[in-house]
């Protein structure tokens, strides 16, 4: 019975630190799939990330478990306190990058951006971008094409197989009635029932 109440106690203790912890210090990053898409941050190198801290956090609460029980210190200490502390330090990690992270830029952007996006893991969307909008998904890679200054209403779909590695992807968007594309600056974008596309697929 008293190794069962001890189990409980260190379970419990570590279970409400870790979840208060992560609570108070998860990120406040924004960001939507269909943003990410365009995203120059590889997909790997994030979960390997997040791994390597899950994994270092789990190693330093198993040593300290260890020395809790191998030492006998057990018999000396406050249960509570000890996994308290212990929970801390393991999570270290979370606290320390709560402190030091600036706060995030273009949120309200980022927020306009994905509320027009949608993405079911093969076809992606924007629709009715601005030109400043359309530029901040591109300006992580630059893979999208560069529309003229006065673009309006810029639509955005990317069909893509990342197993083959092919893609097609249209961009559509519209010019003031007065203005006209650059045809030689912008010589793959073509007129289309009043409005302008540009297509690129891969097969």
């Amino acid at each position: 019975m008293k190794g069962l109440i001890e189990f409980l106690k260190i379970v419990g203790t570590t279970a409400i630190v870790g979840l208060l912890i992560l609570f108070f210090t998860k990120g406040k990053h924004f960001s939507c799939e269909a943003l990410d898409a365009f995203s120059d941050e590889s997909m790997f190198d994030l979960l390997f990330e997040a791994l390597k801290v899950v994994l270092i956090a789990l190693a330093i609460w198993a040593v300290g478990l260890l020395v809790y029980f191998v030492t006998g210190i057990n018999n000396r200490i406050n249960t509570f306190l000890y996994f308290i502390v212990l929970t801390t330090i393991s999570l270290h990690f979370f606290i320390v990058k709560a402190i030091v992270s600036p706060p995030e830029k273009h949120r309200e952007l980022k927020e306009i951006i994905c509320s027009k996006s949608s993405d079911d893991g093969m076809e992606l969307e924007f629709k009715k971008l601005t030109k400043k909008e359309y530029d901040f998904v591109n300006s992580k890679t630059n893979w999208l094409p560069e529309v003229p200054d006065h673009a309006e209403t810029i639509n955005v779909k990317y069909i893509r197989d990342d197993f083959f590695g092919e893609y097609h992807m249209e961009v559509e968007l519209s010019l003031p009635k007065e203005v006209r594309i650059d045809t030689v600056n912008f010589s793959d974008w073509k007129l289309r029932d009043n409005k302008y596309l540009y297509v690129r697929f891969q097969n």
